[in-house]
């Protein structure tokens, strides 16, 4: 991320009247496993081994219990207690950019708000 601002434009917080701004912002930490088709006692190969699930989560660092907690996965599959199930129709679909920026604005929004 690179931006340019004057700094006629920057608004300086002393330490001492805002302790607010002398903290370190919120660590978010994503996790996340990808699960593939199964040929036994062989590991997943990219072309080979069609991506079928990619489950995950968000936490801020120092919290027990992650904010979002999601599963990408194609066609339609059983509940998963606490998480939000996102149906995409095809493996191109499951991987594709779209559907993470999806995760990403979740989580913007989640902690944004």
């Amino acid at each position: 991320l690179q931006c340019s601002i004057n700094n006629t434009d920057l608004v300086i917080h002393s330490p001492e009247s805002s302790p607010k701004w002398s903290t370190i912002a919120p660590l978010r930490i994503l996790s996340f496993d990808i699960e593939c088709t199964n040929r036994q006692g062989i590991f997943p190969e990219a072309h080979t081994d069609a991506v079928i699930q990619i489950a995950n989560m968000v936490k801020i660092e120092g919290e027990n219990e992650p904010f979002i907690r999601n599963c990408f996965v194609i066609n339609e599959t059983a509940s998963v207690i606490g998480s939000e199930i996102i149906v995409s129709k095809s493996e191109e679909e499951l991987l594709s950019v779209r559907v993470f920026l999806k995760l990403w604005l979740q989580c913007k929004n989640d902690v944004d708000s």
